[in-house]
């Protein structure tokens, strides 16, 4: 039996590993066993302090003139539902632009891309035909080895690996590259991870504005 769930708390600590949850705290009848066979998403920490002045810095490199990409990127992120947006100018030709969105969990829905459509079409530039488009998913699989340190269980390790994978692959990695020597080291930061290698993928995914990342297959094995 399927049933829906949700973290008690908000944040992107909610966002648990495959097989993180298994403790029932009111067992209904019957019931007895429970397991999350998905990875929980969508979580989403609040803004640090270093992210707000990043957001800021960025906001006066490329200030919006409701003319040019940054106008376009800045609208879109305002509207509720909206994680991260990509603008690609003259994607179709001349007086085109494609705006491009994902949603915090990653993919948007058709709705939240009708609703934005609609948003342009009433505040773009007089004769550019603007799109709001869905990015191409790009899976990305990881394999790594992992050993714990002394003293330290391996599947609570693993667990704590899986779910910092997952809080990383979300919607704001939009236009973004994965780089594996940061996937390494975030892993390495973590509690009770002596040391850790990546086997697959092999090479950092380049970053595209059309393209957003998403987690795929994770398999977390002991390293002897």
């Amino acid at each position: 039996m399927t049933v829906a769930a949700e973290a008690v708390e908000v944040g992107s600590s909610g966002n648990v590993g495959v097989g993180a949850v298994h403790v029932l705290t009111a067992c209904p009848v019957a019931v007895t066993v429970v397991t999350n066979e998905k990875a929980f998403t969508g979580g989403l920490s609040e803004e640090t302090d270093e992210e707000l002045r990043q957001r800021i810095l960025d906001s006066f490199r490329r200030l919006p003139n409701g003319a040019n990409a940054a106008w376009y990127e800045m609208t879109a992120c305002r509207h509720e539902g909206v994680a991260a947006a990509k603008a690609v100018g003259k994607a179709r030709g001349t007086g085109t632009v494609d705006v491009y969105v994902s949603a915090p969990d990653g993919i948007p829905s058709k709705a939240l891309l009708s609703e934005l459509q609609i948003v342009f079409q009433k505040s773009r530039e007089i004769a550019v035909n603007v799109q709001v488009k869905a990015p191409t998913a790009e899976t990305v699989n990881v394999a790594m080895t992992v050993k714990a340190a002394e003293g330290t269980d391996f599947s609570k390790v693993k667990a704590a690996v899986e779910t910092e994978l997952a809080e990383q692959f979300n919607g704001k990695l939009l236009g973004q590259g994965v780089k594996l020597a940061e996937l390494n080291s975030r892993i390495y930061a973590l509690p009770g991870v002596e040391n850790c290698h990546i086997t697959a993928p092999v090479v950092d995914l380049a970053a595209n504005d059309k393209v957003l990342p998403v987690l795929g297959t994770v398999t977390v094995t002991e390293e002897a």
